[in-house]
């Protein structure tokens, strides 16, 4: 009897351990991304003494602004294979880069939000439906 409840205790905690490292990461992050009108620029002297330590830093050249069909327009933040999307209606997406024959192209984590384009253009895909049509990027 004793035996039998060391085992049961035993498997009980591989059970919790198990259970938390899966809830744990398989949470979504939440990012908050900066817009280039509430970040400054990094200086030269920042851009130019960042190591691996300290990861990339990020700069204008990372983001980008699309002007699109219906007056809307998409503002864009690409960090590594990230990319951040604040959309004209309010929202705020992160979507993961993804496999692309040619281009680019990014998904949300359950796959229903594509952002894919080629060069300076773009498009917004929800749900199979594009809301965010012939988007092009202004230099």
């Amino acid at each position: 009897m004793r035996n039998a409840l060391i085992v049961v205790g035993i498997g009980a905690i591989i059970l919790g351990v198990g259970w938390w490292y899966l809830s744990s990461s398989t949470e979504e992050a939440v990012e908050v991304i900066e817009t280039p009108e509430s970040r400054t620029p990094p200086t030269q002297q920042e851009a130019t003494t960042a190591d691996d330590s300290q990861g990339a830093v990020i700069g204008e050249e990372n983001f980008a602004t699309f002007q699109c069909d219906g007056g809307k327009s998409i503002t864009a933040v690409f960090e590594r294979d990230i990319v951040g999307l604040t959309l004209s209606d309010g929202r705020q997406l992160v979507l993961r880069e993804a496999p692309s024959a040619s281009g680019m192209r990014y998904l949300s984590n359950d796959t229903t939000i594509e952002f894919r384009g080629k060069g300076s253009e773009g498009s917004l895909i929800e749900g199979g439906s594009t809301t965010y049509a012939n988007c092009k990027a202004s230099l």
